[in-house]
């Protein structure tokens, strides 16, 4: 879950999405490229879901989109996500 804060820099409130399937961002208003890597047990990827999410009632209200970050052995492989933010 992102959520658009008051503050004015970028804050990551959760960033571990493996452990409960969900990781939470505070962003200040304005647009960002933003980039995911897969930093697990080496070889390992994930497919990453965006979400529109009404906080108040707890409801998911519209998938925005995907991507999947793949594994690596030795060096990361970052993947664009800026879509999933716009």
């Amino acid at each position: 879950m992102d959520v658009q804060g008051t503050a004015s820099d970028f804050s990551v409130l959760d960033g571990n999405a493996f452990d409960d399937g969900t990781l939470s961002l505070e962003l200040a208003a304005g647009k960002y490229a933003v980039f995911i890597v897969a930093l697990g047990k080496p070889g390992g990827g994930a497919g990453i879901e965006g979400w529109i999410y009404n906080a108040t009632d707890n409801t998911y209200l519209m998938l925005v989109g995907s991507v999947t970050v793949q594994g690596h052995s030795k060096t990361p492989r970052w993947t664009n996500a800026t879509d999933l933010f716009w």
